[in-house]
């Protein structure tokens, strides 16, 4: 779906997701949690790509939403912090 983020809601997704440019692709969860995002134009496969990058990352249990969440908790955990950055 395409937002345009200078009319109707636009303004206030594109302050949430910290949206700088356009355009920019973001990956969501059913509870609007990023998953994935990339940005710039492209050609079709290169933007078919960067949505498969997305599917992975929606299955992968340290993609950077979740890695965000655990943050905080972890943040004195060495291995945690290697894995995080």
């Amino acid at each position: 779906m395409g937002i345009d983020i200078e009319k109707g809601e636009g303004p206030t997704i594109k302050k949430i997701y910290g949206i700088e440019g356009i355009p920019d692709y973001l990956f969501l969860d059913g509870d609007g949690n990023l998953i994935y995002r990339f940005g710039g134009a492209m050609p079709l496969e290169e933007f078919m790509e960067g949505s498969k990058s997305a599917v992975e990352a929606a299955g992968d249990e340290n993609n950077i939403h979740r890695l965000k969440l655990r943050y905080e908790q972890e943040k004195k955990n060495e291995a945690f912090l290697k894995l995080y950055l």
